[in-house]
């Protein structure tokens, strides 16, 4: 009864798999979502990257709920420690190295701190009779304090549960925010669908006596197939963590182009170096190169108009860097595909 995974996995299906549970973190979400959001002047208007605007204060709004408010007062700087972690995780799952990986494994680095940090604050500052609480400041959910009490029991270090806790906060938050922003896109874009939503929507929405707004979340799931299903499209083919999520500079581009650039590059994936790290010399480094060359020795002799100056097997470096047809979002995908394909 002592192992820690399977007290985890009680915990996990208590907290985040029963109605009540899940009712109540879905509505702590809901106050801290309208909190951020509140916090934008009303009189104003601005222009902002929706995507970022979105995932900066659904993120906020769902850390507050899960782990409460402390991490962001001992690390203001959170939400670019978790998204750098977020954008690293994939690489260091599969056990990248840090000498091929070294920014992943500082922005790994950087959320384990933070979590440490926290983690202590938690454990000194909270109170023995906050532990039968839905939610308090400084666990935050009753969920997240079960894990950490779990933990603790069977004597793992504060610096074990920090690191226990990470693909915690990562799994709950990685795809559901850029799911639930692509849900917003996709309703927002389409005539009339958005409408179709708040109706279906709205049918689960419930406002208190304090005329906050809540949610009965089972119903919601139940009663709500045109919502479930966008939701799942979604995340089928926008907020998988192993494909591209965004793209920052223009959101008419269309799947249907992404795709079209995505197969091609694919198809040629192979010529490419399975030299993960290696330094590319620009064309302006291999002229001086060349140049020196030809200086020291009358005899040698190149054609410094050619492209490329040098033999290239790497065709998917060679394009992005040298095509004039390519549109700035499609050279940034075949760079993707051409450093994953160092890896896979």
């Amino acid at each position: 009864e002592k192992r820690i995974w399977k007290m985890s996995h009680a915990t996990g299906v208590a907290h985040l798999a029963s109605g009540p549970a899940v009712n109540v973190l879905t509505n702590k979400f809901i106050e801290c979502f309208i909190q951020e959001l509140n916090k934008e002047p009303k009189d104003k208007t601005m222009t902002v990257p929706l995507y970022d605007y979105f995932r900066g204060v659904m993120a906020t709004g769902s850390m507050i709920s899960i782990i409460g408010p402390e991490m962001y007062k001992l690390n203001p700087d959170f939400n670019k420690i978790y998204w750098d972690y977020d954008n690293a995780f994939l690489l260091m799952a599969i056990g990248m190295p840090k000498f091929l990986y070294w920014k992943g494994h500082a922005a790994r680095n950087r959320m384990l701190a933070a979590t440490k940090l926290w983690l202590k604050s938690a454990w000194k500052n909270t109170e023995e009779k906050s532990a039968d609480k839905d939610w308090e400041p400084h666990f935050g959910s009753r969920f997240t304090r079960q894990l950490a009490e779990n933990m603790a029991s069977v004597g793992l270090s504060q610096d074990g549960q920090a690191s226990a806790f990470l693909p915690m906060i990562w799994a709950i938050n990685s795809n559901a925010i850029p799911c639930a922003i692509w849900v917003i896109f996709e309703s927002l874009q389409r005539p009339g669908l958005i409408d179709r939503l708040r109706e279906e929507v709205s049918a689960s929405a419930i406002i208190d006596e304090n005329g906050e707004l809540t949610i009965d979340v089972p119903k919601l799931i139940s009663q709500s197939p045109l919502l479930t299903s966008i939701y799942q499209e979604c995340l089928r083919v926008r907020s998988s963590n192993t494909i591209t999520r965004k793209l920052i500079e223009d959101l008419s581009i269309g799947i249907e182009r992404v795709e079209t650039i995505l197969d091609a590059a694919h198809s040629i994936k192979y010529q490419v170096p399975r030299f993960p790290g290696i330094k590319y010399k620009s064309r302006e480094e291999l002229l001086s190169i060349e140049k020196i060359k030809m200086t020291q020795n009358p005899k040698y002799t190149v054609d410094l108009s050619r492209i490329p100056l040098q033999p290239e097997y790497n065709i998917l470096h060679f394009i992005a860097e040298h095509s004039k047809n390519l549109e700035e979002w499609e050279r940034n995908l075949i760079l993707i595909v051409e450093e994953s394909s160092k890896y896979f």
